[in-house]
């Protein structure tokens, strides 16, 4: 269960910003939350900005923290470490890129962090609450006596020294070591997927549907969606020759018999005869005869439907690309209901979809915006902690949040209104300021 996400330097956020799901204490959706710990977190968050303000940078961030928690092991001392640190600032230069998230594993909280700066981890620390915040551990460059040890994680002790490297973190090299806490993070980590591209997706669906169960979950999944499909089967196809010299050439490899192969998928449709009864199935290729909504659809079937199972967590970059709106608001009706995620499931996602800004569907509090200013500097705050400029209140639940978006009112738009006022497209913007 992810508490939250902090970081600071790092692409086009130069200071430090912090997603949090844990649930203000608003009186609004409380299906939309789940209880741990006497605490409560959201199943859901949406974040919503102009292009290139910065969303997927807040998913980069996290997607960096677990590769390099992930690639430590298989990196030498010679081996750069390749963060993306925010470069629109002499300031930002010469500070630490960071990243801390907060969790919870078997009912303790947990607080993993670094620091990057100059090819070298100049800080590390892990901190556990069963009934208090004590450290585990923790590491710093700057302090001769190297890595403090806490008695709780005596696993930290069995680690030679000459495994632990300045570009590299302590974590999972205990882990290595067959450290119990430190695999248990290890593991927390793997269940955090961070995905975007639908091809990614697919693949992940085709292998997950290999299990007779789940293929049958994912097939109920896409009947419920309305799409016309009443199965799928796969098949493995050979690559037409000439595609097979082309990849023989890049690849440098030898063309031999079923060397080259690729996975297509076939969905099955009903035909029916002249008074409309069920006589049998037609099987379609789906990159060549469904929609391109269809087989994003499809494609995050699997994702979506492992995550609910088992209690993951999941990060969708651009989730309603391709896809209905309505689609998108039947996928977040899923995590935000009580029965269909008994597993407490956690779905986080950056949207242009407006239609799910309405209080029956999200509280303020999982709604997000990110609003870069004319620095390049991106900010990342929830519709639950913005204040109105000119009132100083806070935006209330009664309020269109939606028409109050589009009109500028919360930050997170284009600039446009100047250019389009000339033209009266957008007449109802006039007189409007924007609020952020």
């Amino acid at each position: 269960m992810l508490i939250g996400f902090k970081f600071e330097n790092f692409s086009s956020y130069k200071n430090e910003n912090v997603m949090s799901l844990l649930a203000s204490n608003i009186k609004e959706q409380k299906s939309n939350v789940f209880k741990v710990r006497k605490m409560e977190l959201l199943k859901f968050i949406s974040i919503y900005g102009k292009n290139a303000s910065g969303k997927s940078n807040v998913f980069k961030a996290l997607k960096f923290m677990k590769s390099f928690i992930f690639d430590t092991t298989k990196l030498d001392s010679t081996s750069k470490i390749e963060v993306n640190n925010y470069k629109l600032s002499t300031e930002s230069q010469a500070k630490p890129t960071s990243f801390e998230v907060a969790f919870i594993i078997d009912d303790i909280i947990y607080k993993y962090g670094f620091k990057i700066f100059n090819n070298e981890v100049i800080e590390e620390w892990l901190e556990q609450n069963v009934k208090r915040f004590t450290t585990l551990f923790y590491r710093s460059s700057s302090d001769g006596e190297g890595i403090k040890i806490g008695n709780s994680f005596k696993e930290g002790k069995d680690v030679p020294k000459n495994q632990i490297r300045k570009n590299g973190l302590f974590l999972p090299i205990v882990a290595v070591f067959n450290g119990k806490i430190a695999n248990k993070i290890l593991q927390w980590f793997k269940n955090v997927n961070i995905i975007s591209g639908d091809k990614l997706f697919e693949d992940i669906t085709i292998n997950l549907g290999k299990e007779k169960e789940f293929k049958e979950k994912i097939v109920s999944f896409l009947k419920t969606a309305d799409l016309g499909i009443e199965n799928y089967k796969i098949e493995e196809k050979e690559l037409p020759n000439e595609m097979k010299e082309k990849i023989g050439k890049i690849f440098e490899l030898e063309n031999k018999n079923g060397e080259f192969k690729t996975l297509s998928v076939r969905t099955s449709h009903s035909t029916y005869n002249e008074d409309y009864e069920k006589v049998g199935e037609e099987l379609f290729d789906m990159n060549e005869f469904e929609s391109e909504g269809t087989k994003k659809f499809f494609a995050l079937a699997g994702p979506l439907l492992d995550t609910l199972k088992n209690g993951k967590i999941l990060f969708i970059d651009e989730l309603d690309s391709k896809l209905h709106p309505l689609m998108v608001k039947f996928i977040i009706d899923h995590f935000n209901s009580e029965w269909k995620n008994s597993n407490n499931a956690q779905l986080i996602i950056n949207t242009h979809n407006t239609n799910l800004l309405r209080n029956n569907i999200l509280r303020r509090d999982q709604i997000w915006f990110v609003e870069k200013n004319k620095y390049g500097e991106s900010e990342l705050y929830s519709l639950d902690e913005y204040k109105d400029e000119e009132r100083n209140k806070k935006v209330r639940n009664d309020e269109s949040f939606e028409k109050n978006y589009l009109l500028g009112k919360y930050g997170a738009i284009p600039r446009l209104y100047e250019e389009y006022r000339l033209f009266d497209e957008f007449p109802f913007l006039d007189g409007e300021k924007n609020g952020k």
